[in-house]
């Protein structure tokens, strides 16, 4: 007998937004504390980003990222199924 599991389809998102934390040290101590929002989006085909609501590259945006001590998503866009639209519900 065979044994049908579905798993989640992982749909990639539209756009992410993350709050981040980064403390910046000199020796161990901490002498300034920036908090960004960065973006991330892919709509068209083609990756953009922006911090602080100014256009950057996706590199920046992700050294950012990777660099920050706390990260928190705060908005993700995820496209609508097909499906749905065919049953007339609209987002």
């Amino acid at each position: 007998m065979q044994d049908y599991t579905t798993q989640p389809a992982t749909v990639p998102a539209l756009s992410r937004t993350w709050e981040t934390k980064t403390l910046d040290r000199m020796d161990g101590a901490v002498v300034q504390v920036r908090y960004q929002i960065v973006s991330i989006s892919n709509r068209t085909g083609e990756y953009t980003a922006e911090i602080d609501g100014q256009p950057a590259t996706v590199f920046q945006a992700d050294r950012i990222l990777r660099g920050a001590d706390t990260r928190t998503m705060v908005s993700e866009v995820i496209p609508m199924p097909v499906s749905m639209t065919r049953l007339g519900v609209w987002a």
